[in-house]
């Protein structure tokens, strides 16, 4: 987490994954379910930025309500995503989607179309994606290693 830390990226995130992984029963099955399931949200939020980018809005309530409008629909598309079987991990999805619109407001500069676009570390999908991906490797590792150390 302090790798991530070091790069400005949101070692938060790598922290979130890890708790998941740990609920999700802390097995390899909880992993792939982590990692596809904040995968998919963050995807989704990344989505959702961009759609609401552009609108070109300027005013305050109108922000608000186009913001609003494209969240809510982003939403009720991932409600119905999550009866499929690959992406059953509903509350991984709302961990990813989360965390993802949670850097894009609290980072300077990352709610731009330019940082959202390209493969750099200040583009909130891949920032997402690097932590919670290696967030959820360090939680099964953690598991591993408890198991580990218990049985000597």
């Amino acid at each position: 987490m302090l790798l991530f830390a070091h790069f400005a990226l949101p070692s938060w995130a790598g922290l979130i994954a890890m708790a998941a992984v740990l609920q999700a029963g802390g097995d390899t099955p909880a992993l792939k379910r982590v990692m596809l399931g904040s995968a998919f949200g963050a995807v989704c939020a990344w989505v959702a930025a961009l759609i609401f980018l552009s609108f070109g809005l300027t005013g305050v309530t109108e922000k608000l309500f186009a913001g609003a409008a494209v969240i809510g629909a982003v939403m009720i598309g991932m409600s119905l995503v999550a009866n499929l079987k690959p992406f059953s991990g509903a509350p991984f999805s709302l961990f990813g989607y989360a965390a993802t619109w949670a850097y894009i407001v609290q980072t300077p500069g990352a709610e731009s179309q330019g940082n959202l676009t390209h493969p750099t570390g200040d583009n909130a999908l891949l920032a997402v994606l690097l932590c919670m991906w290696g967030g959820a490797l360090f939680g099964l590792a953690a598991v591993k290693l408890a198991g580990v150390l218990s049985k000597g």
